[in-house]
């Protein structure tokens, strides 16, 4: 069983799940014995790929793992956007009850399932 020098790391990863050997050999087209994967080089690559993919969604989603921050400066950085969404949440459940309270006043007669919704209607 050897890997070809064309395999990808999820080919690799898929050699390692299936025949569960420690290393594995990496052979080019003609044959030739170019080197070796072994299962710890193997692992240390797959999980600084996953840090770096980890540190690259981080960024995207706004989150910064910056050292030398204080909690101060994270505060200061992250209350703005929870404020906007607590009164984004306040202003979605408000409207809610003003709907529920204009149907139930329309149709006296019929319950509405959005009343379970909230508790102040």
């Amino acid at each position: 069983m050897v890997i070809p020098d064309w395999a990808t790391v999820l080919v690799v990863a898929n050699y390692f799940v299936t025949q569960q050997f420690l290393a594995f050999p990496v052979v080019s087209s003609s044959g030739e014995l170019i080197g070796q994967v072994d299962v710890r080089v193997f692992t240390d690559e797959v999980v600084g790929h996953a840090k770096r993919s980890f540190d690259d969604i981080s960024q995207i989603i706004g989150v910064h793992a910056t050292q030398g921050r204080t909690v101060w400066l994270g505060f200061h950085d992250r209350f703005p956007w929870l404020l906007t969404n607590v009164t984004g949440g306040g202003c979605c459940c408000r409207r809610c009850c003003t709907l529920v309270n204009l149907t139930r006043r329309l149709r006296p007669d019929q319950s509405c399932w959005p009343s379970r919704m909230c508790a102040r209607c």
